[in-house]
């Protein structure tokens, strides 16, 4: 009876400590990820049980080769050690390459005729005057009727780039290069108004289109700007949808560090 007693304790004990291993939170070591991209990073996290998320550290990119690299572990771990089950791990990349292109999707659906004028109708070619910023330039007016009064300021409509001006904000002065290089190199400008005139500064609003090329969804999709067209727009619902997805890049506008901005 006393060897039935011990049987039935040993028993009991082995199904206890089966109960207690089997509760017992599950390992995972971290993998070294040095030299990987975000989908490599993807593929060697998968099979470990745990929650990640990625952020973006603030290195300074210098070339293309420093892209979408990973950086470190956060909340001081490192490769090698090991996490419970179910726990969140926070994955440090630099920014990501900018891939998005979708600036041929728009087209002018619109004929100017001989000699319209962008004053007098809303659209028209123009010539460029001066560049400002990255979001501002001056143009001539060629067909205007009073050519004592054919200058145009424009704020371009649906972005808003950082300050280069009177204030300068980072990727201020890269924005507004980013512009006046286009720009000045286009072999034709027309001008397209929509909605208000004017802004409080009294400069005309209007989308710029270069060698049939809308340049404000151009430079939002450089990540100089964010998209600020209502989706009742024209072009918002183009433009929004470019800077989603721009902003998931975390490059330039959206947070990365501009190497030639005193801090």
């Amino acid at each position: 009876m006393k060897k039935i007693y011990r049987l039935v304790y040993v028993l009991i004990f082995v199904a206890l400590l089966c109960v207690v291993t089997s509760c017992k939170p599950k390992q995972n070591i971290l993998p070294d990820l040095y030299g990987n991209t975000r989908a490599q990073i993807e593929k060697k996290m998968k099979p470990l049980n745990v929650e990640y998320g990625f952020y973006f550290t603030n290195d300074i990119i210098e070339s293309s080769l420093d892209l979408d690299q990973f950086r470190r572990y956060g909340d001081g771990l490192k490769a090698g050690d090991i996490v419970e089950d179910g726990a969140y791990i926070r994955i440090y990349t630099t920014v990501l390459p900018l891939t998005v292109d979708r600036v041929s999707e728009v087209k002018m659906d619109f004929v100017l005729e001989e000699n319209q004028s962008f004053i007098e109708t809303g659209k028209g070619k123009v010539k460029l005057l001066r560049c400002v910023d990255g979001d501002t330039a001056h143009f001539i007016d060629p067909y205007a009727k009073d050519q004592t009064d054919n200058v145009i300021k424009v704020r371009f409509l649906g972005i808003d780039t950082p300050e280069s001006t009177y204030e300068v904000d980072p990727w201020g002065k890269e924005a507004s290069n980013f512009t006046s290089n286009i720009l000045r190199n286009a072999r034709e400008i027309i001008l397209e108004a929509e909605g208000a005139e004017y802004d409080s500064y009294g400069r005309r609003l209007a989308f710029v289109w270069v060698d049939g090329e809308l340049l404000n969804l151009i430079i939002v999709q450089n990540a100089y700007s964010n998209s600020t067209a209502p989706l009742s727009s024209k072009y918002g619902k183009i433009m929004m949808e470019v800077a989603i997805e721009v902003k998931k890049t975390g490059r330039r506008f959206y947070g990365e560090i501009d190497p030639n901005y005193n801090y």
